[in-house]
């Protein structure tokens, strides 16, 4: 049963060495996406938002054919800009584009300059940056221009607040820019919760 709500795509592109994995930390080769598969469950329990998902890293490794074969028609400087059109004509319209970053060094370039791209193409639409690194630097990441929002921690209340338009003070685990400047909301957690 498809929902009457806003659409909404959870996003995972492509580091700037792609095929390359960039190791930083521990458990950085896994597939950390934990924290979308979480906030899916919680949206569509709501059943709050059509929810869509494209994961770049894990189309593009699947089918090593196409992708080798793209790596060898090209010279290194150029590789990104190929893989970032690719990934573009596969983005369609929709209000919320959910950015997921697991690592600074991970995506986090390459889902910046996706961004600047579908808020050229679709200016009313929100995009949204979540994941372990946003948590610890949400007020550079939200300086660029292209980000609506960048969620600090436990991204599914902050998710549906922002989806629901509730108010942006009452909205915890965000940063976001006014005309004040840069807003981080303090952090929530489930176990703060009242319903709980």
């Amino acid at each position: 049963m498809e929902n009457k709500g806003p659409s909404t795509l959870f996003l995972v592109t492509i580091n700037d060495e792609f095929p390359k994995i960039i190791k930083e930390g521990e458990g950085d080769d896994k597939l950390p996406h934990k924290d979308i598969f979480a906030t899916i469950a919680y949206l569509s329990s709501r059943n709050l938002s059509n929810i869509h998902y494209i994961n770049f890293p894990l189309i593009f490794k699947e089918n090593k054919k196409t992708s080798n074969s793209l790596i060898r028609k090209i010279r290194d400087d150029r590789r990104k800009d190929l893989f970032h059109k690719i990934m573009l004509r596969m983005i369609e319209e929709h209000d919320y584009y959910l950015f997921y970053i697991p690592l600074w060094n991970e995506n986090l370039q390459s889902s910046i300059q996706i961004a600047k791209e579908v808020k050229k193409r679709y200016p009313s639409s929100k995009n949204i940056f979540f994941g372990p690194c946003c948590s610890l630097f949400p007020d550079q990441i939200i300086c660029e221009k292209s980000i609506d929002f960048v969620i600090t921690a436990e991204p599914e209340e902050a998710i549906e607040g922002i989806i629901t338009k509730k108010n942006m003070p009452e909205i915890p685990n965000i940063c976001y820019q006014n005309e004040n400047g840069i807003v981080l909301n303090d952090e929530k957690g489930f176990a703060d919760d009242d319903r709980i």
